[in-house]
């Protein structure tokens, strides 16, 4: 091909036709020294893609068995995460129980202690039983009659009931005490940390406040029962008013209304009369509903104290 007659200038002052021939010749030889490079170059291509398939079919079958062992990774961390949270569970309930039985343990050890006790206190109150009635009797009197009169005459008239029970074979106890029959110790320590007087008279009085069902009206100088119902009464929402007052009984509807105490202060002799169906709780049904007159009726609310 590299032989002088197969220059073109030299085709061509031979022939013009043997120019395309020439041509065809040159690109024959040309094809068969690239085909000579190229051939091997695509066996061995060839070669590399049979092994970069081999190779995917094997990533293919690897990632297959790594999804299935994140699942089952996936699973086991779940059930570990179940056990470990059960495991918390019965460690706290475990805990918990310790403290129980440990709590159990001393209040049993405690309660030991108390059987004695208990069997005195069971054994008092038996015996306390067969005085019920007599001093039932008693405080039934003190509360509806005793209460407007002072200490002296109050323990005078007491001690004379006493002997009429006694008299009519009425068991009454030999100790006997209203506040201690009829009163909570829980309830007049409360009072005199409300500032309740701890003399005797002051503490039957309140007895007697918080058992009768009338209104108490309190001879109060000193206002320590001033002082005693607003400690008591001011987380119930006490409203404080007084006749003089120019809403005093629109004040004492609304209270009515609304079921919260009263403490009327500074009466004089003479009690408007407005306040006497109030004072005398004369209730009446209108419909579905209990009222009380008090310049017009008002609903009545069970709740509703005054003083």
């Amino acid at each position: 091909m590299t032989n002088d007659m197969f220059k073109n200038e030299n085709i061509r002052k031979t022939s013009v036709a043997l120019l395309g021939v020439a041509t065809y010749i040159r690109a024959v030889v040309e094809y068969y020294k690239q085909n000579k490079i190229i051939k091997p170059l695509l066996a061995q291509a060839a070669a590399a893609q049979q092994e970069y398939d081999t190779a995917m079919e094997s990533l293919n079958k690897k990632k297959e068995e790594l999804r299935i062992i994140n699942e089952k990774l996936a699973k086991l961390t779940s059930h570990l995460d179940r056990v470990r949270k059960d495991k918390q569970d019965l460690e706290e309930k475990v805990n918990d129980t310790d403290v129980k039985l440990t709590r159990a343990k001393k209040l049993i050890e405690g309660l030991g202690g108390e059987k004695v006790r208990f069997a005195k206190e069971s054994q008092r109150f038996e015996n306390e039983l067969k005085y019920v009635v007599g001093n039932v009797l008693i405080s039934a009197g003190v509360v509806a009659y005793m209460g407007p009169f002072l200490h002296k005459y109050r323990a005078k008239t007491t001690q004379t009931w006493l002997d009429m029970c006694k008299k009519h074979k009425i068991q009454v106890s030999e100790d006997y005490a209203l506040a201690k029959f009829v009163g909570s110790p829980i309830d007049i320590q409360t009072w005199r940390l409300q500032q309740l007087p701890s003399d005797g008279f002051s503490i039957d009085n309140a007895v007697i406040v918080k058992t009768s069902d009338r209104w108490p009206l309190f001879v109060d100088p000193q206002k320590q029962a001033n002082n005693w119902i607003r400690n008591m009464e001011r987380a119930n929402g006490l409203i404080i008013t007084r006749l003089s007052d120019p809403d005093c009984i629109r004040t004492i509807r609304g209270a009515i209304t609304e079921g919260r105490p009263v403490l009327l202060e500074n009466l004089e002799e003479t009690v408007d009369p407005v306040l006497e169906n109030v004072l005398l709780k004369r209730l009446t049904r209108e419909g579905n509903v209990t009222v009380v007159h008090l310049g017009e009726p008002v609903e009545w609310n069970e709740t509703s104290v005054s003083t």
